[in-house]
């Protein structure tokens, strides 16, 4: 029985190596304007240990992290679901609304973000087919 104890403890001795590191693989959700293959190469993702495979799914659609087995997914604002943990991992982002001195010409500049029913925009739309909701916010410019 002596061998076997031995052996029992030479594993777990190996295994005890590992405590405290990293070990297995982290899969990431992105959108594709989050540019998360260059913002993990600038940092974004920190350097981690040789024994974490990094896997970065770019994907617009709004998907369910756990049944999608991700362990982490990156979004802008309230872009989430409501049972998920959200952390800012850079700058706030802002969105400006712009146009032309022809088209403010033709359809006039807009006082407040009501006005901006009348105009020809550009909005952007979620793989699921819904529009993103444009939020503004009062006294910033």
């Amino acid at each position: 029985m002596r061998p076997a104890f031995l052996d029992i403890d030479a594993a777990l001795e190996e295994l005890d190596a590992f405590r405290g590191q990293p070990l297995g693989k982290l899969r990431i959700n992105a959108p594709r304007c989050c540019k998360a293959g260059s913002s993990a190469d600038r940092g974004a993702v920190p350097q981690i240990a040789s024994t974490i495979k990094v896997e970065v799914v770019i994907d617009d659609a709004l998907v369910d992290m756990v049944s999608g087995g991700f362990d982490a997914g990156v979004r802008f604002g309230e872009t989430i679901a409501a049972d998920m943990i959200a952390v800012p991992i850079g700058p706030r982002h802002r969105f400006l609304v712009v146009g032309s001195p022809d088209h403010f010409e033709r359809h006039g500049k807009p006082a407040s973000p009501h006005d901006l029913r009348g105009h020809p925009c550009i909005r952007y739309r979620f793989a699921s087919g819904t529009f993103y909701r444009w939020e503004f916010e009062a006294g910033r410019s």
